[in-house]
């Protein structure tokens, strides 16, 4: 298992999957210079030689700020481009076989409830959805009951919540979570820097109250 450093998953900038590449790189750029710990790419629709090109342009990014870059469930993108981790979703890579090909990635899920066993054999995972979103529908809302049972699992790996957060309703989070992912909240932003230094700075309270939970 490889291990991502010690506060990488505090506020993951998840790519929105519908830019231009160039745009995707302003966009992270923004996000990093606001706080963001690590950068999501998803970008589905790109073909094999542009989702690479971006990979490594964010790859670029990410370690001049210390950040960590994580790929959507395409394991020979992320060792590619340097990645420090996949993240696996429903449909995609055994978390079993992604070690045994990729030991040095760590391995998020992409999870809901109820958790099962290939969330709780993943390094983290990103658990939604938190609050509604366009996309969320018809999947019911997490229950505060159901976010704490998930951060007290002594089975589960660290627990980043995500889906309809902004700075409001992080401050309303459970304590013990890793960190939170978003991503109209800073690709819809006008300002994305200013959204995600709001963003950090809320969690950060948190984590300063005792509430966090080390990655």
């Amino acid at each position: 298992m490889s291990e991502l450093a010690p506060g990488a998953l505090r506020l993951v900038c998840i790519t929105p999957g519908d830019r231009a590449p160039a745009a995707i790189q302003n966009l992270v750029q923004a996000a990093l210079s606001g706080g963001v710990t690590a950068v999501l790419l998803r970008e589905r629709a790109l073909d094999p030689e542009a989702r690479l090109r971006l990979g490594l342009e964010l790859a670029a990014l990410c370690r001049q700020v210390g950040a960590a870059l994580l790929v959507s469930n395409d394991v020979t993108l992320a060792q590619a481009c340097g990645a420090a981790g996949v993240q696996l979703g429903h449909g995609g890579p055994n978390v079993a076989a992604v070690r045994r090909a990729a030991p040095e990635l760590s391995i998020g899920r992409s999870a809901h409830w109820p958790l099962g066993d290939e969330d709780r054999a993943a390094d983290y995972v990103t658990l939604s959805p938190v609050a509604l979103t366009m996309r969320s529908w018809p999947r019911p809302l997490l229950s505060t009951a159901q976010l704490q049972q998930a951060i007290e699992d002594p089975q589960l790996g660290p627990v980043v919540a995500l889906g309809g957060l902004d700075t409001q309703s992080v401050a309303q989070l459970p304590a013990g979570l890793a960190g939170v992912a978003v991503i109209r909240a800073l690709s819809d932003a006008a300002k994305p820097a200013e959204a995600a230094r709001s963003l950090r700075s809320g969690f950060d309270d948190r984590l300063a109250a005792g509430a966090g939970r080390p990655t």
